[in-house]
């Protein structure tokens, strides 16, 4: 366990030297480009702040003044008496490119100035801007079921807050939870939800308690990290008595190999998962995703577990 702290420890720090880095890195590219004050220069209007971020594999981190500064803008702007339905909406539709979060909301007061616009007498304004609140009290509601999960587990109020946001930016690159961020959020819940569960010397909990691991870099550790001293003996024998059963050949399984899931019977994490279409109209529908464990043989179901139910 001392060594599983040690090395819990230097990720912490390094994680801590990233984010100094970038945020040095944005400071710098902001002084270059708009002087001190500003962190990263958003994009103009002809490439949004998603596929500028995405082009870029830049971190939502590196914009978060400056999203600030251009959301509080808009948000002065949409209380002009003067303002006309197409300025409105050519307003609602450039907040629907920011990723707005909980942060935002609060420093800006957009939500409050927003919602004043869903009864407004035109109905596209009004449509928009329900949408718009819509999607932001959605990700507040997820953001915060899955803190209350993790203190629901055992985690301290603090801690589920820092796990969430480390989590969350693994997950979400982007700062936008949706499409293939939603998904990996939710996946890196179960997995991390699954090993909460664990118990004895060396278990998440104790780890956290302890504070032999940072809670922000929870997510992006392995979860050889993550487990008890228990949890790794058995996962050890389970490995050995499954190479037994690929020689003998008992054990067959089809798809995808990875290390992304945790079983929930035996706690292994040699899995191998594959995605399946589900149900009428099935185009237009999320894969169903099956996974086996290849250690004890025990199948589930994507979001079997709990998912975001914060069970």
């Amino acid at each position: 366990s001392r060594h599983v702290g040690l090395l819990a420890h230097v990720s912490g720090v390094l994680l801590v030297a990233v984010r100094q880095l970038l945020t040095s890195m944005a400071r710098e590219a902001g002084k270059r480009g708009r002087g001190a004050s500003a962190d990263v220069p958003l994009p103009k209007k002809s490439r949004s702040f998603q596929e500028h971020a995405k082009e870029e594999g830049l971190h939502s981190g590196l914009f978060r003044t400056e999203i600030l500064r251009e959301v509080a803008v808009l948000c002065h702007f949409l209380q002009k008496p003067t303002n006309t339905v197409s300025t409105i909406l050519a307003a609602l539709d450039k907040l629907e490119d920011y990723p707005i979060d909980q942060q935002v909301l609060e420093k800006t007061g957009i939500g409050v100035q927003v919602a004043t616009f869903k009864k407004h007498a035109n109905s596209a304004v009004a449509s928009r801007a329900t949408s718009l609140i819509g999607s932001w009290k959605a990700e507040k509601q997820h953001r915060d079921t899955v803190r209350k999960g993790f203190i629901q587990k055992g985690v301290t109020k603090r801690a589920a807050k820092e796990m969430e946001e480390g989590l969350f930016n693994f997950a979400c690159p982007l700062g936008i939870l949706e499409g293939e961020g939603i998904r990996e959020y939710k996946r890196q819940y179960t997995r991390l939800s699954t090993h909460l569960r664990g118990k004895g010397t060396g278990c998440l909990l104790e780890k956290l308690a302890n504070r032999l691991v940072d809670p922000h870099a929870v997510a992006v550790l392995p979860d050889s990290m993550l487990m008890s001293e228990d949890q790794q003996q058995r996962e050890r024998e389970d490995r050995e008595e499954n190479l037994r059963a690929v020689i003998s050949g008992r054990l067959d399984h089809e798809g995808t190999v990875t290390d992304q899931y945790v079983c929930l019977k035996c706690e292994g994490t040699r899995t191998s998962y594959r995605e399946s279409q589900t149900g009428w109209h099935n185009d237009q529908q999320d894969p169903t995703i099956r996974v086996q464990c290849l250690d004890c043989g025990f199948s589930w179901k994507e979001g079997d577990d709990h998912g975001l139910a914060g069970s």
